[in-house]
């Protein structure tokens, strides 16, 4: 996968890294809640901890979180982390997405809906999603949103935001 740190390599012991239960389950519950101002001091304890086997509850957090549109860079660069050094990241944050939209209704919460799609989006382009994935979660998910509101137009405001998103990210330049 061309998005994985060569310079790590999975089967070298990680000795300098932190494996204690302590900092790694402090480390999963902050990223519950991940704002732009904390990106660097999240990203540089990252790099010390030894986070292998909480990559599934890592991934689960990330998803579950509800994120405001500013912190969306700081999600998508501490996501993109955690995928370089843990090959196994992408498919764990990959399937709790899934999860949660199979069982959450667009309703429920439109906001975060949007965020998590935004994320996702992030996430293809930059290569954690494989274009399959994310594209295949990113139009469930849209033609959700428009076959559930094909009368009074109530989500069309997410599917405009998703659009004007793609456009002024600089990181998808195809939209």
């Amino acid at each position: 996968d061309e998005n994985l740190d060569p310079n790590f390599d999975k089967n070298k012991p990680k000795g300098k890294l932190d494996s204690t239960i302590k900092k790694n389950s402090a480390f999963v519950k902050k990223l519950g809640t991940i704002k732009e101002a904390q990106k660097e001091s999240l990203e540089k304890e990252f790099a010390g901890l030894n986070f292998g086997r909480y990559v599934a509850e890592a991934a689960a957090a990330i998803a579950d979180a509800k994120f405001k549109s500013q912190d969306i860079d700081a999600v998508v660069s501490l996501c993109m982390k955690i995928h370089q050094r843990y090959e196994d990241f992408m498919e764990a944050l990959f399937s709790s997405f899934k999860k949660k939209f199979t069982l959450s209704k667009i309703a429920d919460d439109p906001a975060k809906h949007k965020i998590d799609l935004k994320i996702i989006c992030e996430l293809t382009v930059l290569g954690v999603f494989m274009d399959k994935q994310g594209l295949g979660i990113l139009h469930h998910e849209i033609k959700a949103l428009i076959d559930s509101d094909k009368e009074k137009f109530e989500q069309i405001a997410v599917v405009l935001s998703l659009l004007r998103f793609g456009c002024k990210s600089p990181v998808v330049p195809f939209l």
